[in-house]
């Protein structure tokens, strides 16, 4: 089917990259609605929530967020997303009743596992129904300066591991950790001082209305 869709393209001037990404998206976005269909039929009692409610760990704009906005985009004006501190709130506001849905890292292609996931896995009755892979891409966010006038960068551990480099080559600027992005985000925003940025993805820019200052910086 693919290879017939690619020659179809090609007749009209695309590139076979682009056909086959798009045709990608439609059989994930057509796995999503068949799983809301089985989830339906396994829990008739119950049925599909209306508003359905998703529980995430961090902040508005942290990449679980992002990931939960990107899994949900078929339904985005329709969900409740609920902003929780740790992991093991999640799945307890699942289990509990307080939402419907979970998301929650399994891995990352730079640190692998994410190890305290699959433990709370392990005692709990929860299922895993659906899967996005959410690409993570640092940008260097805050106010619209010269990047030479940043003189503090807020950031998670990880992220400061993933863009040491970029950071190495700052000179006089100081780094500041947080365990959640979404916080580093609202720092620079609840500080409104320009010669401070956060590093984050363009999306969770945006979402807090910073300007991007440098992009692709891991």
């Amino acid at each position: 089917v693919l290879a017939r869709l690619i020659q179809l393209g090609r007749e009209q001037g695309l590139e076979a990259h682009l056909v086959t990404s798009v045709f990608h998206e439609i059989i994930e976005d057509s796995l999503r609605a068949q799983q809301e269909v089985l989830q339906r039929l396994a829990n008739p009692e119950e049925g599909a929530p209306e508003v359905p409610r998703v529980a995430f760990q961090g902040g508005e704009g942290a990449d679980s967020h992002l990931a939960a906005r990107q899994f949900f985009a078929g339904n985005a004006d329709r969900v409740v997303f609920i902003s929780l501190e740790t992991f093991q709130e999640v799945i307890q506001a699942v289990e509990t009743g307080q939402a419907d849905y979970a998301v929650l890292p399994i891995e990352n292609t730079m640190s692998g596992g994410i190890n305290e996931v699959y433990d709370l896995f392990l005692h709990t009755r929860l299922a895993i129904v659906g899967e996005v892979k959410h690409r993570v891409e640092h940008c260097l966010v805050g106010f619209p300066v010269p990047l030479a006038t940043i003189s503090r960068i807020y950031c998670h551990p990880e992220a400061a591991g993933q863009c040491s480099n970029f950071l190495a080559h700052l000179a006089n600027c100081k780094v500041e950790y947080f365990t959640d992005v979404a916080l580093c985000l609202s720092r620079v925003k609840e500080e409104g001082d320009p010669t401070q940025a956060a590093i984050a993805s363009e999306e969770g820019a945006r979402l807090l209305d910073l300007a991007v200052i440098k992009r692709d910086i891991a």
